[in-house]
């Protein structure tokens, strides 16, 4: 059962390119199991993602590696490394470097907002060159309302949206994301 050491979530992802229509793209399986609960300055979690990729040409996706968090007043900084590798009914792809950060001001519940990146190394062991690597970076906002009139609901509904540019499989990309969710 979740708990406050153990996140998991379940959710479904959209694509669109140019004017065509949303189109699902994935289903992904999330868990991130915290192992320091506050007692340094930086807080570590082991994340793990399984995705499954509505293109059964792309396979399946599993992502691993360390999420860090830490904060300073209303500052908080996440930062994360995470190793993926693709698996299809052809041989695996070799295991990929990633990265993300993000930075916000938690100005109230209901409105938080900074700048957030995202980028891919290449192979692991064997980063690509520079002009091969992928980079984007940009604003976001997020923050929750809470549900229920009692104080300690756990109800709530969460948003957090952005609009990263920058270098996406070697192209130039615009990225907006936005994220709903119902927290109970």
């Amino acid at each position: 059962m979740p708990n406050k050491t153990w996140y998991t979530e379940l959710y479904a992802t959209w694509f669109r390119r140019g004017a065509g229509s949303l189109a699902n793209s994935a289903w992904t399986w999330q868990n991130d199991f915290l192992l320091t609960h506050g007692q340094y300055d930086v807080d570590v979690a082991l994340h793990t993602s399984l995705n499954k990729n509505t293109d059964s040409s792309r396979g399946v996706d599993f992502e691993f590696g360390p999420a860090m968090q830490t904060g300073f007043g209303r500052v908080q900084i996440n930062t994360n490394l995470f190793l993926e590798r693709t698996y299809r009914t052809s041989p695996a792809t070799r295991m990929q470097m990633k990265y993300q950060w993000q930075t916000k001001y938690r100005y109230r519940p209901e409105l938080e907002f900074g700048l957030q990146g995202f980028g891919e190394l290449g192979d692991w062991d064997n980063w690509s060159a520079l002009a091969q690597q992928s980079h984007r970076a940009g604003p976001m906002v997020s923050g929750s309302f809470k549900l229920g009139n009692a104080a300690d609901s756990k109800q709530a509904i969460r948003y957090e949206a952005s609009y990263v540019v920058g270098k996406l499989n070697a192209r130039h990309a615009g990225v907006f994301s936005m994220r709903l969710q119902y927290a109970f």
